[in-house]
């Protein structure tokens, strides 16, 4: 079968080197991180604040990357760029010195995992953590020897998330939530974050699109590589349409950025191994080309925070997730470069055939961030490999990536608010929905006893804050520039950008959202 094309390509690519372990990996040893000296610390806190210092004055004497930028989203997006930038430089001139190390330094937690809500701290939502099961099956296609190796005592971490005005107990404020599901895969460059640093995003998306989310904890690289989180979102998939007895047409899938790019994977697989397909997809900002070929990761450097396109970095994201050799060889070198544009792995740059027969979508990009290239290259590809593929794409021209959770009163709120009018649009065209009250049930008596236990603990819920009124985003329908290419790009990608380029008409076309002061 055509659609099958993806699958055979990457098993024929992984078959030239072991691609994942399937058991758990744990936290390695702390004596593994090097130790900061105190000279180091205090040398690191003050190249902080002169980076903050730097970007507070660029805001005011050179101008924010757009007017609607407030001054903490400019100087933010300054910090987090110049300090990973140099952070980069330094890994490239003191690599780690073993595989272990590497893992046990990638595996840090990170400053936003330290900053993320707590439970009891999350605005106008409820969240409950559980574990869910990952079964032994046998998994056919690119999962197959992944599955066998499965024992069925493993566990993932799960959060499920509700806005509290969807449970009945918020009184005169509920709404009836649609018997629908939300699948959120978190991103993270598929090497850190969680659902924890995520909560506040999930939180709006249940609340825009009245829905209950499930959050997956999958597993990260380099302690596991392709495809392990893969199966792990086809764990969280199986437990709701088995364990629940969800419909997958009922359960839309949504991710950002790396977790953009694994519900891409999870569609195709599910596709692909002739498993029930989801209902639609909301993705964020996804990372749909890990070559990272695209000139707006040029052209657009200034503007976002993201630095991560450097290939000669130990800790280059794209190769901790596809390859588990350190230090790297000439063998893994080459191996790596065809994985990375692989079907699976880089949807942008995928054969058509591979990304036919996928269902509705809703892509979000920001026009200022390093990905706008390739996501627009995505949808006309989708668009162009299926007529009936339906993919509607959405571009705030004041958006950094996944601008939704920095930006998240103005073009954040904004898009939100955009993504609720189209999944409604979305279920209207597709008629009656249908309640299946047995899971729903289940699932809101465990999130009102979670909402009693917290509110006993940490007092009433308080609500979300409201979009900043000063300003508005005005939509036009547009063909958006056409994709170019860096000058060492990837020959897959640069097949894949003269593709888009010739796509005419509405398949090109997207819906432009310009921030205006009210």
């Amino acid at each position: 079968m055509a659609e099958k094309m993806v699958d055979r390509e990457f098993l024929r690519l992984a078959g030239k080197t072991p691609m994942s372990t399937v058991a758990a990996t744990e936290r390695p040893a702390a004596s593994l991180i090097p130790k900061q000296t105190l000279y180091e610390k205090l040398t690191g806190i003050v190249g902080i604040l002169q980076i903050l210092f730097t970007g507070a004055f660029r805001h005011y004497a050179v101008g924010p990357p757009s007017p609607s930028w407030p001054l903490l989203a400019s100087t933010l997006v300054y910090l987090i760029r110049v300090n990973s930038v140099r952070t980069s430089r330094k890994n490239v001139a003191a690599p780690p010195k073993s595989r272990a190390q590497l893992v046990a330094v990638a595996q840090q937690k990170s400053l936003l995992d330290n900053l993320a809500l707590k439970n009891d701290a999350v605005p106008g939502a409820v969240v409950k953590e559980i574990e869910i099961p990952v079964r032994k099956r046998e998994l056919p296609g690119l999962l197959n020897e992944l599955s066998k190796q499965e024992s069925g005592d493993r566990t993932i971490g799960a959060e499920w998330t509700i806005s509290d005005s969807l449970l009945k107990s918020a009184g005169s404020a509920y709404q009836e939530p649609r018997a629908k599901v939300v699948l959120f895969l978190h991103g993270g460059a598929h090497i850190r974050l969680s659902p924890r640093t995520h909560r506040r995003t999930v939180a709006a998306i249940s609340r825009e699109l009245k829905c209950r989310v499930l959050s997956v904890d999958y597993r990260l690289s380099p302690g596991v590589v392709f495809p392990a989180s893969t199966l792990d979102s086809v764990a969280a998939y199986l437990y709701l349409t088995e364990e629940l007895g969800i419909a997958a047409s009922d359960i839309i899938v949504s991710g950002d950025s790396a977790g953009g790019n694994l519900c891409l994977t999870l569609m195709q697989y599910l596709r692909d191994a002739d498993l029930p397909q989801v209902g639609a997809a909301y993705l964020l900002s996804p990372w749909c080309d890990l070559s990272t070929s695209f000139a707006s990761w040029n052209y657009n450097t200034n503007s976002d925070y993201i630095a991560i396109d450097n290939e000669e970095d130990p800790y280059h994201a794209p190769y901790l997730y596809l390859s588990d050799v350190y230090p790297r060889t000439a063998a893994s070198r080459a191996d790596y470069h065809e994985k990375k544009a692989s079907g699976y792995v880089s949807q942008a740059l995928a054969p058509l055939e591979a990304l036919k027969n996928l269902p509705p979508m809703l892509v979000h990009t920001g026009g200022l961030e390093t990905l706008v290239d390739e996501n627009i290259t995505l949808v006309r590809r989708l668009r162009l490999a299926d007529g009936k593929n339906d993919v509607t794409h959405q571009l705030w021209t004041d958006g950094v990536h996944v601008f939704q959770a920095l930006q998240d009163r103005r073009s954040g709120a904004s898009a939100f608010r955009e993504a609720g009018k189209w999944y409604a649009r979305l279920l209207s065209s597709e008629g009656a929905e249908k309640n299946n009250a047995g899971w729903t049930t289940k699932v809101d008596e465990l999130l009102e006893a979670e909402k009693t236990a917290r509110v006993a603990r940490a007092g009433p819920i308080k609500p979300v804050k409201p979009a900043d009124p000063t300003w508005k985003f005005v939509r036009s329908v547009e063909r958006l520039q056409d994709p170019a290419c860096k000058s060492d790009a990837h020959e897959m990608a640069r097949k894949a950008a003269d593709e888009a380029a010739r796509v005419t008409g509405a398949k090109a076309e997207a819906e432009v959202f310009r921030p205006v002061r009210a």
